[in-house]
């Protein structure tokens, strides 16, 4: 693949897998971590509105507590 630097137009060949950053052992664990934390995100969500469905059966409150979700930047 070749990569041109905008300022100067020479261009560099670089060989870049998608998946060549989860070699690094910092990043494979980062990137674990944060699959893990999603999931138990999504995990959260999903028990509560599974919790108000049980409690009422109000679609007002179970869109108050979708609605309630904290989020998180990017998302």
């Amino acid at each position: 693949m070749i990569f041109k630097n905008h300022l100067t137009g020479k261009g560099a060949v670089y060989s870049i897998s998608e998946l060549s950053s989860l070699k690094q052992p910092v990043f494979q664990a980062l990137w674990i971590a944060i699959l893990v934390s999603n999931i138990g995100t999504w995990m959260q969500n999903t028990g509560a509105a599974w919790l108000m469905t049980s409690i009422t059966s109000s679609a007002l409150m179970v869109a108050l507590v979708q609605t309630a979700e904290p989020r998180r930047p990017g998302q």
